[in-house]
């Protein structure tokens, strides 16, 4: 009976410190993809400041390489929203189409449109799982999403699966600031380009005159789409934590 009681013990034991150090790996790699983000938002110069209103990012959300943000809910599913610079792009919102509720996602597909006149752009989904809800508020006023700026702008709902996964490919709090600031300056130098000035005409172009407010009016069909795919990578694949390198690969391929 008592070798039978200590072998249970040590069953026990061995499970308990097995979990432990599953847990001490998940907590690790997500703390170490958020770092790498945070030394690559470092090249970021002091007193830059963006040219979109990055401050209405709301707290406490992850933020993904495709612009959008998911906010975690006590249920365990997830809000899904927007950041501002592809609505500043567009210069506002028209129209949100979604796709409909119960349908099942996995990471990278479209979830949502947004639309201004011909111009649209395509959210992807940062999560694996099923659509459970859409934000019909959203959907009734679209113009909403330049002034609401907390968690109540979400557009679809997601009951997600793998969420661990995606988060370590997301920023959050100070680090989303400094990545969104990245993507704003970023942007604003190859809109430079798109539009046929140089990074020499412009001089500094952390201090370019390029506005990125309604930028989709002054671009042509193909820069329009050439923006957005460095906006948005097609399949949404790439992560907000390997601090851009996918963007600079196609840069040097162009």
């Amino acid at each position: 009976m008592v070798p039978l009681l200590v072998l249970s013990m040590i069953i026990v034991c061995i499970t308990v410190d097995s979990v432990l150090q599953r847990s001490a790996r998940r907590r690790h790699q997500v703390e170490a993809g958020v770092a790498a983000m945070s030394d690559s938002s470092a090249r970021v110069p002091d007193g830059i400041r963006a040219s979109s209103k990055l401050e209405h990012l709301p707290m406490g959300v992850f933020v993904g390489p495709g612009h959008t943000w998911i906010h975690l809910e006590r249920s365990g599913a997830v809000r899904i929203g927007v950041d501002m610079l592809p609505v500043t792009l567009l210069g506002g919102v028209d129209s949100v189409e979604t796709i409909p509720a119960g349908k099942p996602v996995r990471e990278g597909d479209v979830v949502a449109t947004l639309k201004r006149g011909d111009r649209s752009i395509e959210l992807r989904s940062p999560v694996d799982g099923f659509v459970d809800g859409v934000n019909e508020s959203v959907l009734r006023a679209p113009e909403n999403l330049r002034r609401c700026h907390d968690h109540e702008c979400w557009i679809v709902r997601v009951a997600p699966g793998r969420l661990a996964n995606a988060l370590r490919g997301m920023v959050v709090g100070e680090d989303a600031d400094r990545w969104l600031l990245r993507e704003d300056l970023r942007l604003r130098d190859l809109a430079s380009r798109r539009v046929g000035r140089s990074r020499d005409q412009l001089g500094d172009p952390s201090a370019s005159d390029v506005s990125l407010e309604g930028l989709a009016n002054r671009l042509d069909e193909r820069q329009w789409q050439g923006l957005i795919d460095e906006l948005i990578p097609p399949g949404g694949s790439s992560s907000a934590s390997d601090g851009g390198s996918a963007h600079g690969d196609r840069e040097a391929r162009s």
